[in-house]
């Protein structure tokens, strides 16, 4: 988690810390520690980082403590020890650190370095979620609709997705979570137009899976701006084809009709009657405009 900014100047960004450090400050000591890890201003040094978190820690510092675990999760800069890893996420969560929660909730979920205890991950996971950690939030969703350490609630587990990918969280894996709902519908009624909507919202925000199920329901984005779902067919042209456009007001080529290249990059797959090139409409939806064929102008819409 970064603790800070370095505005203009990294490394004196870095003299700022050093102060802080020498006037006892645990926070400046967590700052230089990740500025360690990280190489801000300063030659990447893992055991270095590892010894200001562990002064940090020390000093009862949350954010120290969180870090300190992480490093003997992974073995950043110390050797590798779930058990301690564990020590620390407990010490930090019990001062109420969201992520040091969630991560505490991993460690009973997956049995790192303590025995497997799906209630503990989902009393954990519940406290992360309280505090408004957006992943913990979402893990947290992901047990009530599993039925995993908690009686099955779909609905709120829908809720807590909803929590995560609104405002004012916003968060990647909350909105791509609630178009899987809608899609499945889990916890909520099926609506296919909703799902997109919110799969092109965490896939604005690069979100992998919901890319990848954009692309597999024939959402297309437009190479200019890259905005999800905002090509579609303006008039026919010379009688023969389609002109596809972007519609995105702030889109450099707005309105502009691509090329053959271009064309093809983002057009749907043949139609299955005629086998002529199909359209996007908008939504995930795709039409025919060969006006021979019995499937003219009809909606076609896949997933």
């Amino acid at each position: 988690m970064i603790l800070f900014m370095i505005a203009n100047n990294a490394v004196e960004g870095i003299k700022c810390f050093v102060q802080a450090v020498k006037l006892g400050s645990s926070r400046g000591m967590v700052n230089l520690g990740y500025c360690y890890e990280n190489g801000y201003g300063i030659e990447r040094d893992l055991s270095k980082s590892f010894e200001w978190y562990s002064k940090a820690a020390e000093l009862n510092n949350a954010f120290g403590q969180r870090n300190i675990g992480s490093c003997y999760e992974h073995g950043r800069g110390v050797t590798k020890d779930l058990h301690k890893a564990v020590y620390w996420y407990t010490k930090a969560a019990e001062q109420g650190h969201g992520e040091a929660q969630n991560n505490l909730g991993d460690c009973y979920d997956k049995g790192a370095g303590v025995e497997k205890n799906p209630a503990k991950a989902v009393y954990w996971y519940t406290k992360s979620a309280d505090s408004g950690f957006p992943l913990g939030i979402c893990n947290l969703a992901s047990c009530y609709a599993e039925g995993y350490g908690v009686e099955a609630n779909p609905k709120r587990a829908f809720e807590l997705y909803m929590k995560a990918a609104s405002e004012p969280i916003n968060y990647p894996l909350g909105q791509y979570s609630v178009g899987a709902c809608y899609c499945h519908g889990i916890g909520v009624t099926k609506d296919p137009i909703e799902a997109i909507n919110w799969f092109k919202k965490a896939a604005e925000q690069g979100d992998e899976n919901a890319i990848y199920n954009l692309e597999a329901l024939n959402v297309k984005r437009c190479p200019s701006c890259m905005k999800w779902d905002t090509i579609f067919s303006q008039a026919i042209h010379n009688g023969k084809e389609d002109m596809l456009v972007c519609i995105n007001e702030k889109c450099p080529d707005l309105y502009n009709v691509y090329n053959a290249i271009t064309r093809k990059l983002i057009s749907g797959k043949t139609c299955p009657k005629c086998g002529s090139n199909r359209q996007p409409l908008n939504s995930g939806a795709w039409v025919c405009y060969n006006e021979k064929c019995s499937e003219y102008q009809k909606i076609d819409r896949r997933f």
